[in-house]
């Protein structure tokens, strides 16, 4: 009877680690200070706009940009489709797609950021709260 106990104990305690760590190691975030560095170096610049495109080097077709200060971790996951949030994290998450696939998560812990959908299209723009825009931003549904 003892050893069942232990074994349903056990059992339930293995069950409720899975559930509380996602079941799956997550390779967290990346933070790409050299991002924030280009960006810093354009807002100091006498451009007054520059292509977001032109501050990344990987292949991606859209954009979705979360505010962590304020962002559910349980809706950045439904919104992206699957489990990239990270369990503590401010600034701004950054989530690029390719077609339906995710190619990269980044973290910019600096700055300021409005929540949505953006395209290649979007820029980096001075003066304004949000530093990235878009013609073709679409925000996220509430």
């Amino acid at each position: 009877m003892m050893t069942k106990l232990r074994s349903t104990v056990l059992l339930a305690l293995v069950v409720s680690l899975s559930v509380a760590c996602g079941g799956e190691d997550l390779e967290p975030p990346r933070r790409n200070p050299a991002l924030l560095a280009a960006v810093e170096d354009f807002m100091t610049s006498d451009l007054a706009r520059k292509p977001f495109k032109e501050f990344t080097d990987w292949e991606w077709d859209r954009l979705f940009l979360f505010d962590m200060d304020d962002a559910s971790y349980e809706r950045i996951d439904a919104l992206v489709g699957e489990r990239v949030s990270p369990l503590r994290a401010f600034g701004g998450l950054f989530v690029y797609f390719r077609g339906d696939k995710v190619v990269r998560v980044e973290l910019l812990e600096e700055g300021g950021y409005c929540e949505g959908q953006y395209t290649t299209a979007a820029y980096v723009r001075k003066g304004y709260s949000c530093w990235l825009a878009d013609d073709a931003f679409t925000p996220f549904p509430p």
